[in-house]
């Protein structure tokens, strides 16, 4: 219960980002998949950099640099957002 409210929170960033992805052009089946495809790639990548990073530095590294790739990703997402809403006001 402890956990629940942030893993809910970080867990919304990837239907978000799928949904905001859909509306993006013509492309939405390759935009999408090939956002699942990211997805998958970077959780290996992740569980195996987590864990060396842990040992290596500590946890307070890996929250850290959690932190950092969080906060790209909702930068990048405001962003997409914005453009979608740009393409459906019509640039203005």
């Amino acid at each position: 219960l402890f956990v629940a409210p942030l893993a809910f929170c970080l867990g919304s960033f990837l239907p978000l980002g799928l949904a905001a992805v859909a509306e993006l052009g013509s492309d939405q089946k390759g935009f999408i998949a090939w956002s699942w495809a990211t997805n998958g790639f970077f959780s290996v990548i992740g569980s195996v950099l987590g864990t060396v990073i842990a040992m290596t530095y500590g946890f307070n590294v890996v929250l850290a640099t959690a932190l950092g790739i969080y906060a790209i990703a909702g930068l990048g997402f405001l962003r997409l957002t914005a453009a979608r809403s740009e393409a459906t006001d019509g640039g203005g």
